[in-house]
């Protein structure tokens, strides 16, 4: 019995994380189009550097980061929010999310979605 539990955690382990990468680029575009039409303000809270109204304004941003920091992968919707959202962990002391998501996040994730599938279909 205890070998047939080892065998079903190490076949479905590959398709756990198949799965969160899906997720992971569904929770991108969805944060993508969420947060496109409210840049300008989110903008003017971080240069005024209002960490109390950053933090709301990018609470499912600092959610789904954190989800993903805490299995061991980047999350990023662009450069521009990324870089607030690790301005703003750092100013509550969150530095062990701010290594695990400059580590984990890889350029690509960096670059805006629009970017990407512009890439995509030009490469094609």
């Amino acid at each position: 019995m205890w070998k047939v539990k080892w065998l079903k955690k190490f076949y479905n382990a590959p398709k756990d994380k198949a799965w969160l990468y899906l997720k992971r680029a569904g929770h991108r575009a969805e944060l993508y189009h969420y947060y496109k039409p409210r840049m300008d303000y989110i903008r003017n809270v971080y240069e005024q550097k209002d960490y109390a109204n950053l933090r709301i304004c990018l609470k499912e941003l600092k959610n789904k980061s954190l989800y993903y920091a805490n299995r061991q992968m980047g999350f990023a919707v662009n450069e521009e929010l990324f870089y607030m959202l690790i301005a703003m962990l750092k100013f509550q002391g969150r530095q062990e999310y701010v290594d695990i998501l400059l580590k984990e996040t890889s350029e690509e994730l960096l670059r805006p979605i629009e970017e990407r599938i512009a890439y995509d279909l030009e490469s094609k």
